[in-house]
C-alpha cells in the first residue's frame, strides 16, 4: 500500500471519528451512514484501488485496512463489539459470513435456528 495515499485517506478518516474517554473504548464513526447503520466512507478511484475496497465502502473496513492492509477475498471485517459505528481496529477481526454469524448466535444476537439455516443456505449457493 502506497504510504502517501494511506496518510491521505487517514488523514480524512480521522475527521469522522468522536474521540472516547478510554482506550479500549469503542471509537464511534460520526461521519456519513452507510447501509445496515454501518459507517460509510468515499474514497477516489486512485485511493479505492490502492487500498483495495470499493469507492463506497464501509468506515470498518477502511478502519482495517489502514492498520492490518489489505483485507483477503472472501473475508469480512467483524466486531468484536458488536457496534456496527464502531472503527476501534482492535474491535475488530476477520472471518467469513459463517464465522460472523456464529459469533452472533454466541451472544445472543439472533436465534441459533435461524442462524443454522442461514449458514446451510450460503454453502448450498456457494
Amino acid at each position: 500500500m502506497n504510504p502517501a495515499v494511506a496518510s491521505q485517506v487517514a488523514a480524512r478518516f480521522q475527521q469522522n471519528i468522536r474521540p472516547q474517554p478510554f482506550k479500549e473504548s469503542c471509537k464511534l464513526w460520526v461521519g456519513p451512514l452507510g447501509l445496515g447503520g454501518y459507517g460509510g466512507f468515499s474514497l477516489t478511484k486512485t485511493e479505492a484501488k490502492e487500498l483495495g475496497l470499493r469507492q463506497v465502502t464501509s468506515a470498518h473496513r477502511v478502519a482495517w485496512v489502514l492498520k492490518h492492509g489489505h483485507i483477503p477475498v472472501g473475508l469480512l471485517v467483524c466486531h468484536k463489539c458488536d457496534i456496527p459505528l464502531c472503527v476501534n481496529d482492535e474491535h475488530l477481526f476477520l472471518g467469513t459470513r459463517r464465522d460472523n454469524l456464529l459469533d452472533a448466535v454466541s451472544k445472543s444476537l439472533v436465534p441459533s435456528g435461524l442462524a443454522a439455516k442461514k449458514i446451510d443456505y450460503d454453502y448450498e449457493h456457494l
